[in-house]
């Protein structure tokens, strides 16, 4: 035993030498974690020489040596130079992005700028390394290591924001986009902390512009069932939130140039990323054909406008029932697959929702059968099943159903006959609305017969050498399914008048269709014609047969009217076939007297939006002269010439407009008895007799106004909050992000500006009690948009707070010069008239007693947060305030009088020194007890921050804003407490917004 093992002692006797730094670097080459072993027999000088060796350049191998290192300060300094060269070849961000996530705690803090290194030189890699690249980001977001900057960094570049793209033809870089988003939905199934941040992140990127790469992950991650909900959501919201930005954006006058193109940037940007994805699920990506039909169907039922507005995007916009079904469709085109899927959909989603989001789907159903008929009639047992459900469906929904179903019948004389069978099972039915629907169905049949046959004819003659006989075929061709289906329109002749009513009007429209077959359309009628007209009597009509008793009351039998306009339309109608006149021409439009300037002005609307900027002005001005120099006594012509001229006007010049007409209407409506004006020397259009109209008018549209400005307020926060998201990840916001914020703040500001004016000319007048309804409403929502603006312009904790632009400061001091002071005056004339002996409106009353406090809630809150702003920015904004009225609101309890009476007083005494400083809107709410006004002068001069002119300062300014609370100048105003107090339960009975002693002795 001791022989064998003596030889192989021997050897461990001797050391084996020192291991130098080439073979440390050659060992690295083949196993970096064996070479890294190593790293600590290396001597001082030996490893020094290789941190130092390593750069950029350096193999990838040989970086990762870096994160093992026994020493740190080499390591920390190697890092560091690694970090300042300039470009990194594509090894060196694959071996970068590899190793960040498995460095030591040590070197954490550098992870998130080699992260920003590696994020900017995406756009420089080679194409190939980028999913491996991709896929280490997405593993170092997984650990987690900054995923909300490395998610952002890559929906950025696969996106294509920025300018960023891959260096790469077409066909490759559509490989590698491919092959990163299987990285991705491999991610996404494996982590579901990842997963909402990858949620998080596409939400962000989304209020820019949502990307077609950032489509495609949401479409993987909507296969995770407890996403599915969230992810096709935000594509869904997406869709309808661009769509409705861009329709604003054409309606806002007054938005910036730079925000309309970039608004219409984003809404053509969303809709080629939801059809790229169509597009390019045929290439690898079939795994997301459920999420596109899921996420299509989704489009077809957001309701966000009719069908005329949204068909009037314009400019290559499509709605998002047009996105739907265009994704449908060419899905249903280039995959056999869904086929089966989209057909179940339509045929549930028929009949189980409503039929105002069934009639999409029957849209959508009608294209598929116009664009692939053929295909389709592999599901004519389909389509069967839901002609099966014809007499338990809307309508409306049932007639469309056969409308866009008929097409198919070209191809399909067994789905014809089915058609006939069902609609003939209908007729019988009881109930009204069923036979209305089967009556429609029949027209629809006869119709599209005809025009077949006519499409055929006009084929047929065209290979003939001869069309002498076309005449007698089209008219056989014609009579055929009409004389088929006669004896179920004769059957409707004695029904309801519901559904004779409907009869008579399609025969009108068969007969309108085919000339050629008017004379068979009068034989039917004729007879039952005859059952109602005599010549013999002294009166042609028997208008008696017309109406019956029943149960007592005089029932319509015949609608007699109806039937002779289908009598004489169809006698029209076949006379004016003789002349070989164009269908068309039989189709006679026109208005009513009352409704000759309405319509007018839609056309004159209408045209204009077909007109060049240049032409539109040139109409507004004329319109806008019209109102300047037309005396006009109808209210009604007198409404619909100022909106003319006011939306043919543009920005600022409408809003302008609305001003003066305001401040015309001022002098008209005021209070005063010594007002003898009859109308306006500068507008001849205002007058006694459309006074009230045009104040309407003027309301409505400082209420598009607000409409617009709430919509602009909304697209600034999604603006600044993107501008504070790339502060966290030390990014900087592009110069042009920047340049469309602050465009839109000072629109914003200027348009605010002219709403004040138009507000300000209404609260000195004498006003109806609607229209003083609805302009406390508006000035109420006018002080909670000017809230937000003010809480827009307040940084958020950590950022550096901005000095409010000129615009806004000039807004702040108009509203408080023009507006806010004179409101507190027209509060007190309505309450007034509520005090004075006549009959009780109690509607009236109880809806001011809503409006009062709910204005003066929100006037408070915006001046709450404009002394906010004052004391950050040391800029006084009140400086022009008028210090506010005391006022108190309660609601009546008469079950507690006296536990009201006692918290109605504890809510009304001074706060002493030790109560902290709550917000002035914080128990001021409409319906509860407001503060006294003289307490929370102290609370305000100490948010102030010691500013001059504080809003509520009831002594002399200057020295009211350098008193502290709890001085002994606050003390001696409680003598006249209890006088107060004694006025205010007195001032309870009238349950009315009451000023206090203290304010009518000042004033």
């Amino acid at each position: 035993m001791a022989a064998t093992t003596a030889p192989a002692s021997q050897p461990s006797s001797q050391q084996p030498p020192p291991p130098t730094a080439e073979a440390v670097l050659r060992q690295a080459s083949r196993d970096p974690s064996a070479a890294a072993a190593h790293l600590p027999e290396l001597p001082p000088d030996a490893l020094a020489d290789i941190l130092s060796s390593l750069s950029a350049a350096s193999l990838a191998d040989h970086l990762a040596l870096l994160p093992l290192s026994p020493s740190p300060s080499a390591a920390s300094a190697a890092l560091a130079a690694l970090l300042s060269a300039p470009t990194w070849p594509s090894a060196t961000l694959l071996a970068v992005a590899s190793l960040l996530r498995d460095l030591p705690p040590a070197y954490r803090s550098r992870v998130p700028a080699f992260l920003g290194k590696i994020l900017s030189l995406l756009p420089g890699a080679d194409a190939q390394d980028l999913p491996a690249i991709a896929y280490q980001l997405l593993l170092l977001a997984s650990k987690p290591l900054h995923p909300r900057a490395v998610l952002a960094g890559l929906l950025r570049f696969f996106g294509g924001r920025r300018g960023a793209r891959v260096r790469a033809p077409p066909s490759i870089a559509r490989q590698v986009e491919g092959t990163v988003l299987l990285n991705f939905a491999f991610v996404v199934k494996q982590d579901p902390v990842l997963t909402r941040e990858v949620l998080a992140a596409v939400k962000a990127d989304a209020a820019g512009a949502l990307s077609g790469f950032a489509v495609a992950v949401l479409l993987s991650v909507a296969r995770v069932r407890r996403f599915n909900e969230g992810a096709v959501g935000v594509l869904r919201d997406a869709a309808a939130v661009s769509r409705r930005d861009y329709r604003m954006s054409r309606r806002c006058k007054w938005l910036p140039d730079c925000m309309e193109e970039e608004l219409a940037r984003g809404t053509q940007c969303v809709e080629k990323g939801l059809l790229k994805a169509v597009d390019e699920s045929i290439a690898g990506r079939e795994h997301v054909l459920p999420s596109i039909v899921q996420v299509g169907f989704l489009l077809l039922e957001v309701l966000d406008g009719d069908r005329t507005e949204e068909a009037g995007l314009g400019e290559g916009a499509m709605g998002t029932e047009e996105i739907g079904i265009t994704m449908l469709s060419s899905l249903f085109e280039i995959h056999e697959m869904a086929r089966t899927e989209i057909i179940e959909q339509c045929k549930f989603r028929i009949l189980s929702a409503k039929p105002q989001q069934s009639a999409p789907v029957l849209r959508l159903l009608g294209c598929l059968i116009r664009g692939h008929p053929f295909p389709i009639l592999e599901y004519i047992a389909h389509l069967k099943e839901l002609l099966d459900y014809f007499s338990f469906m809307n309508d409306k929904i049932s007639t469309g159903l056969i409308s866009c179903i008929l097409p198919l019948t070209k191809f399909s004389r067994d789905l014809k006959d089915y058609i006939i069978l069902v609609v003939r099972k209908a007729m019988f039915k009881k109930e009204d609305m069923v036979r209305i629907a089967a009556t429609n169905a029949i027209v629809e049949l006869i119709i599209a017969e005809s025009r077949r046959n006519e499409a055929n004819s006009f084929e047929d003659s065209s290979s003939q050498p001869s069309s002498s006989q076309q005449p007698e075929t089209r008219l056989e061709f014609g009579r055929g399914l009409f004389q088929e289906l006669s004896g179920l329109l004769r059957r409707c002749l004695s029904q309801q008048t519901s559904v004779k009513e409907v009869l008579y009007e399609g025969l009108i429209r068969i007969a309108t269709s085919d000339p050629a077959i008017a004379g068979n359309v009068l034989d039917f009628l004729w007879p039952h014609f005859l059952n109602y007209y005599t010549e013999d009597g002294e009166c042609p009509l028997k208008i008696s047969l017309c109406f019956k008793l029943e149960n007592a009351k005089l029932c319509l039998v015949e609608p007699l009217d109806s039937l002779l306009s289908c009598i004489s339309r169809i006698l029209q109608i076949q006379q004016n076939s003789k002349c070989e006149r164009p269908h068309d021409a039989y189709k006679c439009f026109g208005f009513a007297a009352s409704q000759d300037i309405e319509v007018v002005t839609e056309l004159i609307l209408d045209i204009s939006r077909k007109l060049h900027l240049e032409q539109r002005h040139l109409l507004g001005n004329w319109a806008t002269d019209l109102c300047r120099k037309k005396t006009m006594q109808s209210p009604s012509m007198a409404r619909e010439v100022v909106k003319l001229a006011i939306h043919l006007t543009a920005a600022p010049d409408d809003m302008i407009l609305v001003c003066e007409i305001a401040a015309e209407l001022k002098k008209l409506m005021t209070s005063e008895k010594d007002n003898s004006r009859d109308s306006s020397d500068t507008f001849h259009i205002v007058n006694c007799k459309t006074k009230s109209s045009l104040a309407a008018v003027c309301l409505q549209m400082v209420e598009l106004s607000l409409t617009e400005l709430d919509w602009g307020l909304g697209k600034l926060k999604a603006m600044l909050i993107l501008g504070y998201s790339s502060a966290n990840i030390d990014e900087d916001q592009p110069a042009d992000e920047r340049t469309q914020r602050l465009a839109l703040e000072e629109a914003l500001y200027s348009r605010s500006t002219l709403v004040v004016h138009a507000l300000s000319s209404f609260a000195h007048m004498s006003l109806k009690d609607t229209q003083s309804d609805h302009f406390l409403k508006l000035t109420a929502k006018f002080y909670k948009l000017l809230t937000r603006m003010s809480k827009s312009q307040i940084a958020p904790k950590g950022y550096t707070q901005s000095i409010p632009s000129l615009k806004f400061q000039k807004l702040a001091e108009v509203t408080s010069r023009m507006l806010t002071s004179p409101l507190y005056d027209f509060v007190s004339s309505v309450q007034e008239n509520q005090e004075t002996p006549r009959k009780v409106n109690l509607a009236k009353i109880r809806r001011e007693s809503k409006c009062i406090p709910d204005l003066i809630y929100q006037i408070e809150d915006y001046e709450k947060y404009l002394i906010q702003l004052s004391k950050l920015t040391k800029v006084n904004l009140l400086r022009h305030a008028k210090r506010s009225v005391a006022r108190d609101f309660w609601i009546e309890d008469k079950s507690g009088e006296q536990q009201q009476e006692e918290d109605h007083t504890a809510a009304n005494a001074v706060p002493s020194d030790d109560e902290p400083d709550e917000d002035a809107g914080g128990s001021n709410s409409p319906g509860e007890p407001y503060a006294d006004e003289n307490a929370s002068e102290s609370e305000h001069d100490e948010d102030a921050g010691g500013l001059k002119a504080p809003v509520e300062a009831n002594a002399d300014e200057n020295t009211r804003s350098s008193i502290p609370c709890g001085s002994p100048t606050q003390e001696s105003e409680s003598d006249e407490e209890e006088e107060m107090l004694a006025q205010r339960k007195r001032a309870k009975t009238k349950q009315i917004v009451q000023d206090s002693d203290e304010e009518v002795e000042d004033e």
